[in-house]
């Protein structure tokens, strides 16, 4: 095979041109190590597919610097860069050129582009990708500019809204887990403007960002007179939620407002049900005063979505609160084995030491709703049970539900 060109400092031998007869024409590194070598082909450490024309390859040992294998040109100096690290990447020579050694091995690779040929890929590149970031960033601020005017023109949106009735009320049974019976609905507002349903997600918040909240929580407060007029009067073990903002809580004139719906409604102690958000609770200091005397005139306290806002349970201690609901992105965590699948664990505990009766929101499998209810949460909502329906069929279902009921009683 010849003599030996390169020793590494391991012991391993390097041949780095060696011919054999048996394949005429070609050329091999043997790498040799103690009483054993292998024969290499020299085209094999460099043969790689590119679809980049004139690009430079090749590989050399660390021990001396020597090449061991090449395709295209390479400067042997390329590889006195590496002064410090295991890589070096600069322009010389009008190429673009990588210099890398093996941290395992000792042998390292080249690689250079022709600046000429890296100009000509970029101008391509450039051709189709410049008209297309001026398309999408004009289409981008078109968008912007459009929420921005929709966000700007929302206020008198919902006003126009209000004035022309376009919003309503469905209404969400709430289940005992324990018996399956319906015990409460959740009344929910929808906006159908023009054939189009706006989502609450879009509307509520800009809502209360214009100060319009009050107006709009007014309205509701009309309408489920005016649905479940006298309806306690037929159920009395039945309750009823409504949703107020932040702002309603802080506001004395949300007395009088419900004291108009208790009396609509016929409703006694505990038939109503205000729901609120966390950030409703935030300042015991500012809500308190209202919710101690909504509860004085029977109406229960719930905090809705529980678990998304930022309560203390200090603060919670602080306040008259009868039910807390658990936000439907911790019930479908259940059974999933998911990271998050603790929190509403632990969200039942802290209720539970406080003495406040739980509602799962969005529950929709039987598994949740064995798992809850083996949890001791007494209450829940969600598909699972029954979709938001309009107070007409809310009505009719607990009639049938009675009947039926009844009939069992009787047999």
């Amino acid at each position: 095979m010849g003599p030996v060109d390169v020793v590494q400092s391991s012991g391993v031998k390097l041949r780095t041109d060696v011919k054999f007869p048996f394949a005429v024409g070609s050329s091999f590194v043997v790498v040799q190590s103690g009483n054993y070598a292998a024969i290499v082909h020299k085209d094999l450490p460099i043969d790689t597919a590119l679809d980049v024309p004139e690009v430079a390859l090749a590989t050399y040992s660390q021990a001396n610097g020597q090449i061991l294998t090449q395709r295209g040109y390479i400067d042997p100096l390329w590889i006195q860069t590496l002064a410090e690290g295991n890589l070096a990447q600069f322009v010389q020579d009008g190429h673009v050129v990588v210099v890398i050694q093996s941290e395992r091995y000792l042998i390292g690779a080249i690689v250079a582009l022709p600046i000429a040929q890296l100009n000509q890929r970029v101008q391509g590149v450039a051709a189709v990708a410049l008209p297309v970031g001026i398309l999408a960033g004009g289409v981008l601020a078109l968008a912007v500019l459009q929420l921005a005017r929709q966000h700007r023109a929302m206020p008198s949106v919902i006003r126009d809204g209000l004035r022309r009735k376009e919003f309503f009320l469905v209404y969400q049974p709430i289940v005992d887990l324990a018996t399956g019976a319906w015990v409460g609905a959740e009344a929910l507002l929808r906006w159908d403007r023009g054939g189009e349903l706006v989502p609450p997600d879009l509307f509520i918040p800009a809502a209360e960002e214009a100060g319009l909240i009050q107006i709009v929580s007014e309205h509701v407060v009309e309408l489920a007179s005016r649905d479940a007029a006298g309806f306690f009067q037929l159920h009395p073990d039945f309750h009823l939620g409504i949703n107020l903002s932040p702002a309603d809580l802080e506001d004395e004139r949300t007395l009088a407002l419900l004291d108009r719906l208790t009396e609509a409604t016929g409703a006694g102690k505990g038939n109503l049900l205000v729901e609120a958000t966390e950030r409703s609770f935030t300042d015991p200091k500012k809500a308190g005063p209202i919710i101690h005397r909504l509860r004085g005139n029977g109406i229960l306290l719930a905090i809705d979505d529980f678990g998304t806002g930022y309560s203390s349970l200090s603060s919670l201690e602080k306040l008259e609160l009868d039910y807390l609901k658990i936000d439907k992105s911790f019930v479908d965590t259940l059974g999933t084995g998911a990271a998050t699948s603790s929190v509403i664990l632990h969200i039942i505990d802290m209720a539970q030491s406080l003495n406040l009766k739980l509602i799962a929101e969005g529950v929709e499998t039987e598994t949740q709703a064995c798992q809850l209810r083996d949890r001791g949460v007494q209450l829940a909502q969600g598909w699972l049970f029954a979709r938001p329906m309009p107070f007409r069929q809310l009505l009719g279902e607990l009639e049938a539900r009675q009947g039926k009921a009844a009939r069992l009683v009787e047999h």
